[in-house]
């Protein structure tokens, strides 16, 4: 019998897992639009949809899960692998961009992401340590939209 992934193991537990709790005092984490999310951080953003645009307007500690999206960073126990998950609030699917900092690096690189289906978690997992995501320029796509990872 194969061996699962980690990715197959953390996915599994999420879909059994309540949304996780919204953590308070990042609110410096949401600047211009972009969010910064460091391991071990919940955040929780209030969304507003102006067309295709989602903007985050600001980082809540009570999620609504009618224009919340939660942001959970975290390194996987005994491994140096990186896990983010999307709690996708949004009747449509979310696109974004992402950036990595890796430890000891002065600058962000940019690193792919896959569209949040709605009302569904999303998961990226990075092989590597990862000291900070930024995550900016967040769409929205109708269902009827291609999906494609970035």
């Amino acid at each position: 019998m194969a061996q699962e992934s980690s990715m197959e193991r953390v996915g599994k537990r999420l879909l059994g897992d309540p949304a996780p709790a919204c953590q308070a005092g990042y609110e410096g984490s949401l600047a211009g639009g972009a969010v910064t999310i460091l391991p071990g951080q919940t955040l929780c953003l209030k969304l507003e949809l102006r067309g295709e645009s989602v903007l985050p307007v600001s980082v809540v500690s009570v999620a609504n899960p009618e224009d919340t999206l939660i942001l959970k960073f975290w390194q996987e126990p005994g491994t140096d692998e990186m896990f983010l998950s999307l709690h996708n609030p949004l009747s449509t699917f979310l696109r974004y961009q992402a950036y990595m900092l890796r430890p000891g690096q002065q600058e962000r690189e940019y690193t792919s992401s896959c569209p949040v289906l709605s009302k569904r978690i999303g998961v990226e997992q990075w092989p590597h340590l990862v000291s900070e995501i930024t995550l900016s320029g967040f769409t929205s796509l109708p269902e009827s939209k291609a999906l494609s990872c970035q």
